[in-house]
């Protein structure tokens, strides 16, 4: 029984955790699939010992949670480390992983990819968010008003169509969980497309924005079940990061060969 009732209140904890903002009584147990009685009684506890808070009838991570900072932020990178090389290692290309930081991608993680060609590495860190797939994997998720934002700091030249195209990519790319640069807009004589890099978004809660996005630079002219294959290995890496850190599911389904025809057709539009 006080396994049983530890177990649950780990869930609740875990719940908590991945919760942006606090929670009704009601609503925390519905989330963890007990009696509200059951989870009020397993709260009290956890507020007595300050490993949650109530916050005028709900409820959010207490101090001493919070005291567990810097031991989770220290797993969430070993495990961001794990992916990215595990998906270098698969793909064979260069792997990053990116966060915004200040309105500015900021590279967290990086993995030498093992193919004899390799992309130039340069620094990430004063480029337009929009510049980089991985900015605009994190950018699609961010609240619609700041894509104007974004969309006014990317000098002309380096994209391949209008400014008043970019909220559809952007929506398109919220929605396919994959973000992808192309260098231009033509294609080679082999109807393959060159793609400069690929990217998927990792979360840490499921009701938040993605924390991160992983991503990796593409010298190779792709067709669209190759990039579905990389796009899947980065799918699979954000999943690993998300699976260590608790979060049950990826809110987005993996990249089908489908999704990535659609938005290299929307993409090609200019």
């Amino acid at each position: 029984m006080a396994v049983n009732a530890v177990s649950r209140a780990l869930t609740i904890l875990n719940t908590l955790a991945h919760t942006s903002r606090p929670i009704a009584l009601g609503d925390l147990a519905r989330r963890v699939g007990l009696a509200p009685s059951t989870t009020h009684s397993l709260l009290e506890s956890l507020v007595a010992s300050e490993f949650a808070r109530n916050d005028g009838g709900s409820y959010e991570l207490g101090p001493r949670a919070a005291a567990l900072g810097t031991v989770a932020e220290r797993s969430a990178h070993t495990a961001l480390v794990e992916a990215a090389q595990t998906a270098a290692e698969t793909t064979g290309h260069s792997t990053i992983v990116v966060s915004l930081i200040g309105e500015r991608p900021v590279e967290v993680v990086h993995s030498d990819g093992s193919d004899l060609v390799t992309v130039r590495r340069s620094p990430i860190n004063n480029s337009p968010c929009l510049d980089l797939a991985t900015g605009r994997c994190l950018v699609a998720h961010e609240d619609r008003e700041r894509w104007p934002h974004h969309i006014d700091e990317l000098p002309e030249e380096l994209v391949s169509w209008p400014p008043t195209h970019w909220p559809d990519v952007l929506d398109a790319t919220a929605r396919a969980g994959l973000a992808l640069r192309l260098p231009g807009p033509v294609d080679s004589e082999d109807g393959k497309r060159r793609i400069s890099a690929v990217a998927v978004p990792i979360w840490r809660s499921a009701d938040a924005r993605p924390a991160w996005t992983v991503g990796c630079s593409v010298p190779w002219v792709m067709d669209a079940v190759q990039l579905a294959d990389v796009a899947g290995t980065l799918w699979d890496s954000a999943r690993q990061v998300e699976s260590r850190l608790g979060l049950p599911s990826h809110p987005i389904s993996r990249p089908t060969v489908d999704s990535v025809r659609k938005l290299v057709a929307l993409m090609r539009v200019g």
